[in-house]
This record gives C-alpha cells, structure tokens and sequence, in this order.
C-alpha cells in the first residue's frame, strides 16, 4: 500500500498508465425479488416514526419523475398517472389511483385498500365513477384536527413548504383548519442522516449489486464494442438494454454537445477525438463516464495531451485514497465518522470503526455488511459519502478498459444516497 512516512502519514505510490487484463466477474444468475415482509416492515417503522413526530395520517404523493417513495414502501409505482399513498397508525394503507392504475396496483407486494380516483388519470379520459377527494379523505380518517405529514419529492427550510399538487394540499389544509397540520414529512423517508431510504436491508442491497451489473456491463459492452462511424444512436445499442426500468433518460453525447452533459443520444456520427459522454442508471445503478473517443494519446484533441496527468491520474489518486481510508478504519486520521450499524442492539452499533462480520451472496460474489442477525444493516453516517457520490437513487460501478478500445474513460462515481457500503465492493469494480 505505501511507504510509512515519519509523521505516520502513508506515502503511496503515484497513478501511472498501464495496459491490464480486465478481469470477467460474470454476471447474476437471477435478478433478486424483495420479499412482501420486507415491505411490512418498512411500513411499521414508518409508522413508529410518524406516531414520534405526532402525526395521525401521512399522505404519500407519487407520479411517474417521482415515484420512489411509494415504490419502496409498498412495490408500486405508478404509470401514465399519479397515485397517493395514506398511511395510518392501523390497517391496510390506502392507495388513491386513476383509471389505468387501478389494476395495476394489485400487483403491489403490500396490501393496499384501492380507491379509484380519476382525476389522477390523463386529461380526457372517464372521470364518472370516482367520489370527490374531500369524501375519500374523510372516509381514510382526515379531519378537522388531524396533523397530517406530506410525503413529496424534497424537503425545504420550513415544513410548511411541499411540492405535492395543490389540489391536494389545499384540500388537506381546508379540512384540517386552523387546529390542524399540514407538515411537509419527506424527510423521514429521505433525510441524509437517519431517512428510512437511507439505511438498506441486506434483500435490497442483493438487488443493488444485481442492477449494478447491468449497468456496469452495458458501458463495458459500449467501451470495447465503440467505433468511429457509428451514430449515437447506434451507439446505444451497445449498451444492451434489457428493459429494467430506467431511473433517468439514457444520455449518450459525442462531440460539440458533449459539452453540455444530460442530452439525449441524436444521429450524429461518432468522430475520432470527439469528448463522450454516457449515462446509464436502471432501478438501482447508474453507471456515468465521460472521455474522449481516441485510442492513444496522440488522438487526444490538440492542447489536451496531458489528459490524463493532469485529470485521470489525479482522480484515481484521490479514489484509491478514499479506498484505502474507508477499507482501514483510519477514521481518525481521515476526519471521518465511523461506520455505524442502524440496528438495535447489533454489537457494531456506533461503538467504533469496526465492521459487522461479512455474509457474500452466492449469486452475485457481493459481500454486504451485517452483523450475525439478518436485520443489522452498515450505513455511512451523514457526510461519509465518498467524492462524487450524489442524491440520486443508483450507484456506479466500473468495469471498462481505456487501454483496449477507442475509447478513453475517466471515472465518475454516481453512488446512492446509501453511501460507502456500496463504495467498498469486495469485488473491487468501483
């Protein structure tokens, strides 16, 4: 790893570039399915947390750009329309959704009471067989007094703030009055420290590394099968989409409009030296990267031929730093809190920098933190994530090669909000 220094800092060796073999890590068997009690677990801890901020009802609003909060409590999500989810302190939730939904929602893997609501449903389309919203709400216990919780998107400086429709939460302040609330509640399911999505079950982790192949080998497939000539769209194709559902548009630029990142892939042709940019995110991964379409230095646009000196090397530097710090326990050293587990009574439970003993799954060879008992789950404490981790709900895991296609990549990490646990891979693709 390095040489120890006087001052007892480790001196490691600089980035170089080098032509490797890419290893082949296969890929899972089968995509992993979260089971129904995992999502009626989910549910009564949202409930504990609910009853401790005071709440009688939580109103969960989803659509189809933000559907994740009411996926992961209860395996729906919403297509073509909007849905909401009212959670109580008993009973099934109810589940408010439009004509084309309706059915859908059977398959949730919790068990929701269904009413049809069909102003969620597109413009146009029957809206004469649902009762007004006021009639529904009331029927699911909302009413002058209730403290109410608003599940939206985002959270915002003061809980009076919600980006759910209007519709909805004027309705919910009308009925509640003066002697009532109407909270925005987001972060109890999202908040960077103790938000419930923050902390993953061992089931969903299997999943995480099952979604992170896929993308993983579609940018592998994209970086060794990519050829001057072919269009951005052709390009696409490389990249072997199975159908999983995406998490965001796919973004694949090459050339001028590289510059500006998040575009859609056109019919331009790929040309030698263009900048590149790829992003491929399913439920659960992202994989980004960005590079140059060149297969060595001397392809590299004029004035950037110290590319990879004065960027790529210094950012693996900082990556293999952060590795070595977060696999050590050098948290003193670091600055970093240490690695906690969220369970009660765990052994691991915010003591020190010590990991719960290592389970790896057969299918995948991923090796997830947890302690003997399967509901002790690692979490990164707040400001943990490592450098380019962000909010979105997927992770990145590398697997390409610059040396051996035309394609040079620098790494970019898009990690999930669940921080290093998904950073430390026993397999090593990050």
């Amino acid at each position: 790893m390095g040489e120890l220094r006087l001052d007892g800092a480790v001196s490691r060796p600089k980035a170089r570039v080098s032509k490797v073999d890419l290893p082949d890590f296969g890929m899972p068997e089968a995509m992993p399915e979260l089971p129904p009690a995992l999502y009626t677990a989910r549910l009564g801890r949202l409930r504990e947390r609910a009853e401790a901020r005071g709440y009688d009802r939580l109103v969960i609003y989803a659509d189809r750009e933000h559907s994740a909060n009411v996926a992961y409590l209860t395996g729906f999500d919403p297509r073509f329309e909007e849905a909401i989810l009212i959670v109580g302190p008993s009973n099934d939730p109810a589940l408010l959704v439009g004509n084309e939904c309706y059915a859908m929602a059977g398959a949730a893997r919790l068990k929701l009471r269904r009413h049809l609501f069909q102003d969620l449903s597109l413009p146009s389309q029957p809206r004469d067989r649902s009762r007004p919203l006021s009639e529904i709400l009331a029927e699911e216990g909302i009413a002058r007094g209730t403290r109410i919780g608003v599940v939206g998107w985002k959270t915002y400086p003061s809980r009076g703030m919600s980006d759910a429709p209007a519709f909805l939460v004027d309705e919910l302040r009308r009925i509640a009055g003066a002697s009532g609330a109407v909270e925005n509640a987001t972060d109890l399911l999202i908040d960077a420290s103790d938000g419930l999505r923050v902390t993953s079950e061992v089931e969903q982790l299997a999943y995480f590394e099952w979604a992170a192949c896929q993308t993983s080998q579609g940018v592998r497939n994209l970086v060794f099968g990519l050829r001057p000539g072919l269009t951005e769209l052709e390009a696409v194709r490389l990249l072997e989409w199975n159908g999983t559902p995406l998490s965001c548009h796919l973004m694949l630029t090459a050339g001028p409009r590289a510059r500006f990142g998040l575009l859609s892939p056109s019919d331009r042709k790929i040309r030698r030296s263009d900048p590149f940019t790829i992003a491929f995110g399913i439920w659960g991964a992202l994989n980004c990267r960005a590079g140059f379409v060149a297969a060595d230095a001397g392809e590299l646009p004029v004035g950037i031929g110290d590319y990879v000196e004065r960027l790529v090397a210094p950012y693996f530097e900082a990556v293999v730093e952060w590795s070595f710090i977060s696999t050590s326990g050098s948290t003193r050293r670091s600055g970093l809190a240490p690695l906690s587990c969220s369970a009660p009574g765990c052994p691991c439970r915010s003591t020190s920098s010590r990991r719960p003993e290592p389970i790896t799954s057969r299918r995948t060879s991923r090796t997830a933190s947890r302690s003997p008992t399967s509901r002790c789950v690692a979490r990164s404490p707040r400001n943990t994530r490592p450098p380019g981790s962000g909010s979105k709900s997927g992770a990145g895991s590398c697997r390409t090669s610059s040396e051996s296609s035309y394609i040079r990549m620098c790494c970019r990490f898009r990690t999930s909000r669940r921080g290093f646990h998904r950073f430390s891979s026993s397999r090593g693709r990050r």
